[in-house]
């Protein structure tokens, strides 16, 4: 069988998820994050409707975070018990930048040759992005049918899944779980990426490599 996804460990797919950006000072992480994991994510998910939450930090920056929630849906956001808990409330200081963005899932993709060796996932592949409206039907059909199957014949591509978004700066999203760093060095790899055919359609686009650093269950 396919590695449990580091995104939804456990958990089917007809939830909602939220994600959450916050670039903060570099020399306050740790206690950003003390705060974060020891009183922001449990009062959090005290909150109606929330069901996992995972942490993760950018590679190769510091600084950057990212928080995914599941969600039973929307509603969950618009809850008078979220409405207090939300906010970066004392950190305000510590926070330089952060947006939130919410997805729906749309497609997961059958495990390819890149999961057979059965490794454990160590990293989050979060790719996002909006295309030209006239060509929406082509990018789908494209990259469910033919992207991600050949990224997950790369070695150490374990998993993969698309969301469409609810609400945020992109229209979709893309993440992928990785065996490691080594996933990107591969020749299968530097032939399989891109988004070739349909490249001229894309509109924006934004690739992150993520770590897990925390995780929450309620």
């Amino acid at each position: 069988p396919p590695p449990d996804p580091l995104w939804s460990r456990g958990l089917g797919d007809v939830y909602k998820r939220q994600t959450v950006f916050v670039e903060v000072e570099p020399t306050r992480t740790a206690e950003f994050n003390a705060w974060y994991n020891d009183v922001h994510v449990p009062e959090v998910m005290d909150c109606p409707g929330f069901l996992t939450s995972i942490r993760y930090e950018e590679q190769g920056v510091d600084g950057k975070f990212m928080a995914m929630y599941q969600l039973e849906g929307q509603g969950a956001l618009e809850t008078e018990h979220f409405s207090k808990a939300r906010g970066w409330k004392e950190m305000k200081p510590v926070v330089k930048t952060s947006s939130s963005a919410v997805w729906e899932h749309i497609f997961t993709a059958p495990p390819g040759r890149g999961s057979q060796a059965e490794n454990k996932p160590n990293l989050l592949r979060f790719n996002r992005s909006s295309v030209e409206e006239s060509h929406d039907s082509e990018f789908t059909a494209w990259y469910n049918n033919e992207h991600l199957s050949e990224l997950l014949d790369c070695p150490g591509w374990l998993s993969a899944s698309r969301y469409k978004a609810l609400s945020g700066d992109y229209q979709y999203l893309a993440t992928y779980d990785l065996s490691g760093q080594h996933a990107f060095e591969t020749s299968d790899y530097l032939r399989a990426r891109g988004f070739k055919s349909v490249e001229t359609h894309v509109t924006a686009a934004s690739t992150l490599t993520y770590k897990p650093i925390f995780k929450f269950n309620n």
